[in-house]
């Protein structure tokens, strides 16, 4: 007990010490975001998330010095950080693996092993870029995400829609859906796969001539468009 409370007394850092650290987790955190940004695919890119990956790179490196060497000052964090609930869910398995990348960079950075934080960054960054290029796992299907305002007076949506999926898709998954500002109006989100892609323009064309459908967003990188 005494030799922790001797740690805590004896701890200290130089502001060249703190600026280095919150520097290095800084320079890597930056590169893990513009590594997001580059591999992320479709419409779930966020930049509030990838900034996000910058302050957590930042914020870790911040706890890491403020512990140092001392136990007690260890315990007392995770407790404090025990009383925070994230209720936000994390909805992709490769946004998962970015928050991870930030925590150990920032670790690395606060613990002053910069080399480690840097020479890391740049070979799990090379590691992840270059599995995205080429593609390796890739099943060869692409799955789209289409968003549909139906107007369905009797509720029953499904009709609407229904026979023309069955004629174009060779898988659906509903996301999501919502009623909008009249009882009979919905907005439903799909995930899509086309039974032949070059028929996707078609396949928009004939869901906007349907009789209830009052608007069509289909997204893959970017909105298809018609013009």
């Amino acid at each position: 007990m005494f030799r922790d409370f001797n740690t805590f007394i004896n701890y200290s850092l130089s502001v060249s010490d703190i600026t280095l650290a919150l520097m290095s987790a800084a320079v890597c955190g930056l590169i893990i975001a513009w590594l997001y940004k580059l591999t992320s695919r479709g419409p779930g890119f966020s930049v509030g998330f990838a900034h996000s990956l910058i302050a957590l790179s930042l914020i870790t490196a911040l706890i890491i010095l403020v512990i140092g060497n001392n136990l007690a000052r260890a315990f007392g964090l995770v407790g404090a950080m025990s009383i925070i609930r994230f209720r936000t869910a994390v909805k992709e398995t490769y946004d998962i693996i970015f928050i991870f990348f930030s925590l150990a960079v920032g670790l690395a950075a606060g613990a002053q092993y910069y080399g480690v934080a840097i020479a890391g960054t740049l070979i799990i960054s090379g590691i992840l870029l270059f599995l995205a290029k080429v593609n390796l796992f890739q099943s060869g299907t692409r799955e789209f995400l289409l968003q549909l305002r139906v107007l369905a007076p009797d509720g029953d949506i499904e009709n609407v829609y229904l026979p023309l999926f069955e004629t174009y898709l060779r898988d659906w998954r509903l996301l999501n859906s919502h009623s909008q500002d009249r009882e009979s109006s919905f907005e439903l989100t799909f995930t899509v796969t086309l039974h032949q892609p070059k028929k996707i323009m078609e396949f928009i064309r004939d869901l906007r001539a349907l009789k209830y459908v009052e608007s069509v967003n289909l997204f893959r990188d970017e909105p298809v468009s018609l013009d």
